[in-house]
């Protein structure tokens, strides 16, 4: 019998001690706080010659130490001019500070004129309206740092050799990537009426009525304005690791050059958007339509289906929310792009292959870009919230919405034909019983099960 193999104590990772009495956590928990998030690349950093001129641009560098001294860092910086919120004095933070600094100060300011706004005016739903900017435009501050520091540094160089020069590639196709989502996201929020400075998302009033006021603004300090801004500054991690591993290269940290799987990336990220835009659409088709007919006009069957309330037709029959699985499934697939662009990433795959086992590949997580993982993972758990959030309202508003449940995967298409299994399975005729209640009598809706 073959023996197991064993890691060598050597080459199993450590947990800084000063980590370990600043944070009392489980171990677990203290494990994976500290090798994805707080010291990506720690013990590597005594091989590194020389050491990285800024740590806030630093993929071996912690984030988390760079966020919280940034309140310090900028309270030195605003101390030390005299006209510390002049053009001259931002111009000299930009160019100084480091992107991650600069993104944590825009983030700042989008807290606070969010949560301003919506005290002063009573809507909350200012954050909302910039989902569809606030993206993009972190990503393009990370993509395109370098190119404006050193335009900035030097105003009569050449735009279109600065921009070669500076410039990456892979962020480029990243951020072309967001745009083209911010304009789908934009058309769909725009036609919905979203934009109105008047509008505000229907959920914060069933909020209000069910806290007390004060709780209330509570509510909207730390999560519509604070956790929001913050995970919307976190979306771009992708772009601050490329970043980040450009402007400060090292062993540990290079990135290979364009490869085939950016492409496929690429070309999966635009089939998503597009099955997104063809899901909001048809959203849109039946809650127009529904608004707009008169119910004595209509045939039974049709009238059933405006009774209803909410549409189970084309990617709605196969999931309850497609646009928001489509939506997740974005974040995921920009966050492969840095991971998979990453040298490390690539060795431990090696290792693996001549190795013929992940472990002994895995044993050092500390190469690995891990945390550009945070972003579709916060995203994924504040969709599943707020979902969970809304179909309850759903659910008190439209009988039927308990039966689409039942047979409908919330998310993930490919789980509906695996619930229609499971009622098929409860007998008593289950299954037939609740797909008359959602398609109606004699429809499948297209369901395979």
């Amino acid at each position: 019998m073959a023996q197991r193999k064993t890691l060598p104590p050597a080459s199993r990772m450590t947990i800084d001690p000063n980590l370990r009495r600043l944070y009392a956590l489980p171990e677990p928990l203290l494990f994976i706080f500290h090798h994805i998030i707080y010291s990506p690349v720690q013990s590597q950093t005594s091989t590194m010659s020389p050491p990285p001129p800024n740590p806030a641009n630093s993929p071996y560098t912690s984030l988390l130490p760079t966020v919280l001294a940034f309140p310090s860092h900028l309270s030195k910086h605003l101390s030390s001019h005299t006209h510390p919120y002049s053009l001259d004095s931002l111009r000299t933070y930009y160019e100084t500070a480091g992107a991650l600094n600069v993104a944590l100060l825009m983030c700042t300011w989008n807290v606070l004129w969010t949560w301003i706004a919506g005290e002063v005016t009573g809507n909350v739903s200012q954050v909302d309206r910039m989902w569809t900017f606030l993206p993009p435009l972190y990503t393009a501050h990370f993509a395109l740092y370098p190119f404006l520091s050193a335009l900035l540094g030097n105003p009569h160089a050449s735009i279109t050799v600065l921009a070669r020069q500076t410039v990456d590639p892979r962020m480029a196709l990243l951020l072309a990537l967001q745009l083209v989502w911010s304009a789908r996201l934009s058309y769909n929020t725009f036609r919905r009426g979203l934009f109105s400075l008047f509008d505000e998302d229907y959920r914060w009033e069933i909020v209000r009525r069910k806290i007390p006021k004060w709780q209330f603004k509570i509510f909207n300090l730390l999560f519509i304005a604070l956790a929001q801004n913050v995970l919307l500054l976190a979306s771009a991690l992708p772009a601050y690791y490329l970043h980040s591993a450009l402007t400060q290269p090292s062993s540990a940290h290079a990135l290979r050059p364009l490869s085939v799987e950016d492409g496929v990336l690429a070309a999966l990220s635009l089939l998503n958007i597009v099955l997104e835009f063809v899901a909001d659409g048809q959203q849109y088709a039946y809650q127009t339509w529904k608004r707009s007919v008169r119910a004595h006009s209509l045939s039974p069957r049709a009238e059933a289906n405006r009774k209803r309330g909410f549409g189970v037709r084309g990617l709605w029959g196969w999931s309850r929310h497609p646009n928001f699985f489509f939506e997740q499934l974005n974040w995921w697939l920009w966050a492969l792009f840095p991971f998979l662009a990453s040298s490390t990433v690539a060795a431990v795959a090696s290792a693996a292959a001549k190795e013929h086992t992940w472990a002994a590949a895995l044993a050092d997580l500390r190469g690995l870009p891990l945390y550009v993982f945070l972003s579709p993972l916060l995203m994924s758990g504040l969709f599943f919230a707020s979902t969970t959030f809304t179909e309850s309202i759903s659910a008190s508003k439209y009988p039927a919405y308990t039966a689409y449940q039942k047979r409908v995967s919330m998310f993930v298409p490919f789980l509906t034909p695996l619930k229609g299994v499971w009622l098929a399975l409860r007998g008593a005729g289950e299954k037939e019983r609740v797909e008359r209640e959602v398609w109606g009598v004699g429809e499948k809706g297209g369901k395979r099960s």
